[in-house]
């Protein structure tokens, strides 16, 4: 509706309440109004309203798919996994629910099984940048950083502006003691955001490790004041 597209969530609330008054068995109405529900963060009312639209309608993956995302919500993780099990039962080539799936499976440190997930759902959406982008995390976890690296170049092939994929092939790299590979991206996430003090400090500490005391002093500098303790406090130890 017009009000959920304005973001107006609250007034797209208020007009699914006087529908489903007319309607009490329709199922749509539920269904979006849950939508509007979990714009607001009200993830309880978002998934009564998910079990009245599956209650009318017990084939709708999707109302499944997003009780799933409102009951990670509240971190109750099992259930969230048993809403994707049934929605994708119900749709197979859903490759939302594969992602929310393996990205719980991650957070459970069932690293592997969030791998098997992020795998389907890239085959089912091959430009799928955050599935690439969160298995490069979970192969970062069991210690696979080649695979980790080439999974975060997959998805900034994608979105070039990923900064946050810069940044984790940056770790990865170091890793694989790639300091200068380390630094490039490091530095293209400061490109994109100036004001990234981790990137500014992890560079600065490179820096230091291969012999560019000025080039590392500069950073922890910077990073100290945009507000980080630690880099204010090496600073001051090791760039007098």
């Amino acid at each position: 509706m017009v009000k959920d597209e304005l973001k107006d969530y609250n007034g797209a609330i208020d007009d699914y309440n006087m529908v489903i008054e007319l309607f009490p068995n329709f199922s749509n109405a539920y269904y979006n109004r849950g939508l509007s529900m979990e714009n607001i963060q009200n993830h309880k009312g978002a998934i009564r309203d998910y079990c009245k639209a599956i209650e009318f309608s017990l084939l709708c993956s999707a109302a499944y798919s997003n009780r799933g995302v409102s009951k990670e919500g509240l971190q109750d993780y099992y259930g969230a996994i048993e809403d994707y099990n049934r929605a994708i039962e119900l749709n197979p080539n859903d490759s939302i629910s594969y992602f929310n799936r393996g990205n719980i499976k991650h957070s459970l440190a069932d690293y592997k099984g969030a791998i098997q997930d992020f795998n389907i759902a890239i085959v089912l959406k091959p430009d799928f940048s955050n599935a690439y982008y969160n298995r490069g995390k979970s192969k970062y976890a069991i210690q696979d950083y080649k695979g980790s690296i080439e999974d975060y170049t997959k998805a900034i092939a994608i979105k070039s502006n990923y900064s946050n994929a810069y940044f984790n092939r940056a770790i990865s790299k170091s890793k694989l003691l790639d300091e200068k590979g380390a630094i490039d991206d490091y530095t293209k996430v400061i490109e994109l955001n100036p004001k990234d003090s981790e990137a500014l400090y992890y560079r600065g500490l490179i820096r230091i490790k291969i012999g560019d005391k000025n080039g590392g002093c500069f950073d922890l500098v910077k990073a100290g004041q945009l507000g980080m303790a630690k880099a204010y406090d090496l600073s001051i130890e090791f760039c007098r």
